[in-house]
């Protein structure tokens, strides 16, 4: 019977290379700056829920918009306002931005972390107006 033979590459650096991407977009610190709306949205359930979208009709003044759940300390800048008569449509389960019925890439900036709805009151703050829609979620 042949004999098998194993082998074993090991990859070795001096001094690793750090690579940092640069294409994604960062936040604009403007984008707190203004009235800061805010609203308790309470998921009933007994689960956290990803199933909401958040909507706002345009025009708005700021040039980006973010909305943040202050309870858990998450916040998604989006890099683009709606127009006068476009909707920005954000869906959270799906994570992804729609403008006008198109879905948008690369308009959620690099330092964004996306959140769900935990169980009971979740605190939500933006830099616009917005409509929240979700459904509670049970486990």
């Amino acid at each position: 019977m042949p004999r098998r033979a194993v082998a074993v590459q090991r990859f070795t650096a001096r001094r690793p290379a750090i690579i940092r991407a640069r294409s994604r977009l960062r936040r604009n610190p403007a984008y707190r700056a203004g009235t800061v709306y805010s609203a308790s949205v309470t998921n009933a359930g007994s689960t956290a829920s990803p199933s909401f979208t958040v909507s706002i009709a345009g025009p708005v003044t700021p040039t980006g918009v973010y909305f943040e759940n202050a309870t858990q300390g998450k916040t998604v800048w989006i890099s683009t306002a709606p127009a006068s008569g476009q909707t920005l449509t954000v869906d959270f389960s799906t994570r992804t931005v729609t403008l006008a019925g198109s879905t948008l890439s690369g308009v959620v900036t690099i330092d964004s972390r996306w959140w769900d709805l935990s169980a009971g009151v979740n605190t939500i703050r933006s830099n616009v107006a917005a409509t929240v829609t979700h459904r509670d979620a049970y486990q």
